[in-house]
């Protein structure tokens, strides 16, 4: 019986290890990416896609005369 635990426990132990050796990676790759999220400032670039939407819809209230053959 004392053999089967020792077996379980080293298995434990081995996907304990296992599983620290992939979640390490994937914990900094995502550090990595919030890091470098927090560093881009989209608040300008949200701000000029807001204000051609506006002058778009401006665009749209315009009957421009046809051009060419009609």
């Amino acid at each position: 019986m004392q053999t089967v635990l020792d077996s379980v426990k080293q298995l434990s132990l081995s996907l304990s290890k296992i599983y620290t050796s992939i979640d390490s990676p994937i914990a900094e790759l995502q550090r990595t990416i919030n890091q470098t999220l927090d560093k881009i400032n989209l608040s300008p670039t949200i701000k000029a896609l807001e204000q051609w939407q506006v002058q778009f819809k401006e665009l749209q209230k315009i009957n421009f005369p046809k051009v060419g053959p009609g």
